[in-house]
């Protein structure tokens, strides 16, 4: 399996007409690695990066063109809100339930095959 790494980020106009990186503010209290200072009135462009991580697999992959994106789960935020946290559990304990339903789905499916192979070699025995 091939791993790709991506990368986000956010350009504003600034005074002299060209698209610079917007200012990342970490800290610790915030879970998603970052926030994005925005200025309020700025046109704004989306950077992506897609690149496959070295030595993550031998499958043929090219990474040369994003051809669409979707973005959502904005919010307008204030100082003294509460922090945000990152979307990750959330998706991760999905995850996990599906494989989990997967895994037992697959378990039922193998018992009832083994079941069938012992019944069979039970009934040639007795023959």
């Amino acid at each position: 399996m091939k791993n790709l790494e991506m990368w986000v980020g956010i350009l504003e106009l600034n005074d002299q007409g060209n698209y610079v990186p917007v200012v990342i503010e970490e800290r610790k209290d915030v879970k998603c690695g970052g926030l994005y200072v925005l200025r309020q009135g700025q046109s704004r462009r989306i950077q992506v990066k897609v690149a496959p991580v070295k030595g993550s697999g031998d499958s043929p992959l090219n990474c040369m063109h994003i051809t669409s994106m979707s973005i959502g789960s904005i919010y307008l935020r204030h100082r003294n809100d509460e922090p945000l946290d990152g979307y990750q559990d959330i998706d991760l304990d999905r995850l996990r339930g599906k494989w989990a339903d997967a895994l037992m789905r697959r378990r039922d499916y193998l018992d009832k095959e083994l079941r069938k192979i012992m019944e069979k070699k039970g009934s040639s025995c007795l023959l």
